[in-house]
């Protein structure tokens, strides 16, 4: 294109052979010499004239700014993507995706639609957990207060309150007891009611290898209440290995077996307690270290009476 005016310029001067085209054949022939050469030769060089001259007539219909502009944008996309057919493959990969977002409305409707149900369906599942939570929270209310009663505890009450749907469903699970929430109880009411409440829950599981850990669980507690502790975790035991820490041989002596936690110089140690080591540990707790014969008998008696 830039050498457009020069190449049409050269094109017809050059042409002006053709005006002596005659002139040669006659020579030729006076020389008797084959003018087929000669011919051939005129005829394929006007092709290529005829040819530049046809692509200088379609080169009039261009702008060549437009040219230029087209050629730069061109090499701009060879120079991001690497080469012209991978900025192809971006376009249709893009005009796929394209064509994904023009089809959004119809899917977000679907969508909607699909949620809507689906919202329904849930909602009618956690009505009917909801419907089974209040039946049988009835039936574990009246487990936990017959632990209580022996915890010297009663009152326990679990309500339900609907709130907003979540994973967990629809009732928000509020126990009280006497009448006031957990937050105001004392720390030995809070661990009664937590003892009942894990034994009664014990019932309706089935549960395997359960372990339990109980730190000094009758603390502050009368020997009366630490006795009904001592009654509960025996239930408790029959589902759980229950390891308990006490100081109260109402407790202790509940147990199946019984180790000394013993601490010297820094360094604690356990042992394991044969049958007459047993009654001297529960009769040290009873009258402390100077053991009296009553506490070696009231201990030798707690014993016997797990035994029984």
């Amino acid at each position: 294109m830039s050498k457009k005016e020069k190449i049409q310029e050269v094109i017809e001067n050059a042409s002006e052979i053709f005006n002596y085209t005659s002139s040669v054949n006659t020579a030729l022939e006076l020389l008797n010499e084959e003018s087929t050469f000669f011919d051939e030769t005129v005829n394929e060089l006007n092709n290529i004239f005829e040819k530049f001259n046809d692509s200088l007539l379609e080169l009039e219909e261009l702008d060549i700014e437009n040219v230029l502009d087209r050629i730069e944008k061109l090499s701009s996309l060879q120079k991001r993507f690497g080469s012209i057919q991978e900025a192809l493959d971006y376009k249709e990969e893009k005009q796929k995706e394209l064509d994904s977002y023009e089809n959004i409305s119809f899917e977000k409707a679907a969508l909607e639609k699909n949620i809507e149900k689906l919202s329904q369906s849930v909602k009618e599942e956690a009505l009917k957990i909801s419907s089974y939570r209040k039946e049988y929270s009835q039936i574990l209310e009246g487990r936990i207060n017959h632990y209580l009663s022996y915890l010297y505890l009663s009152n326990a009450k679990i309500k339900l309150k609907e709130k907003k749907l979540d994973k967990s469903g629809i009732d928000e699970v509020v126990f009280e007891l006497n009448g006031v929430n957990l937050e105001t109880i004392s720390s030995g009411e809070f661990n009664r009611l937590r003892l009942a409440l894990l034994t009664s829950i014990s019932e309706f599981d089935i549960i395997g290898n359960g372990i339990l850990f109980l730190d000094e669980i009758d603390a502050n507690l009368s020997g009366k209440e630490s006795s009904a502790i001592a009654k509960v975790l025996s239930k408790l035991s029959e589902n759980y290995q229950i390891f308990a820490i006490s100081h109260q041989p109402q407790l202790t002596s509940t147990a199946d077996l019984h180790f000394l936690v013993d601490k010297k110089n820094g360094l604690s140690t356990v042992k394991k307690l044969d049958e007459k080591s047993r009654v001297d540990e529960i009769a040290r707790m009873i009258s402390g270290e100077n053991i009296t014969e009553d506490a070696y008998t009231f201990a030798k008696n707690l014993l016997n009476e797990k035994k029984v």
